[in-house]
């Protein structure tokens, strides 16, 4: 039986985004994220690029040059 994958739900003044986890295929990634979003990490974080095809977002400084030396 295959376990559940984590769910993560982003809250947006547009609404929620939910994210399904795959520990199991990229498991630091998963607990790296995980880390972060429980630290409070991406609280008040903007999304600063959205195209058809991707959101990126949690960048301290909010320009997607970085501002931490992890990635999720």
């Amino acid at each position: 039986m295959q376990a559940t994958k984590p769910i993560a739900t982003i809250e947006t003044s547009k609404g929620n985004i939910k994210l399904e986890l795959y520990p199991a295929e990229a498991p630091n990634t998963v607990a790296n994220f995980i880390e972060k979003a429980n630290s409070g990490a991406y609280v008040g974080r903007t999304f600063h690029r959205v195209e058809s095809w991707v959101i990126q977002g949690g960048d301290p400084a909010g320009s997607g040059m970085g501002g931490g030396q992890m990635t999720a």
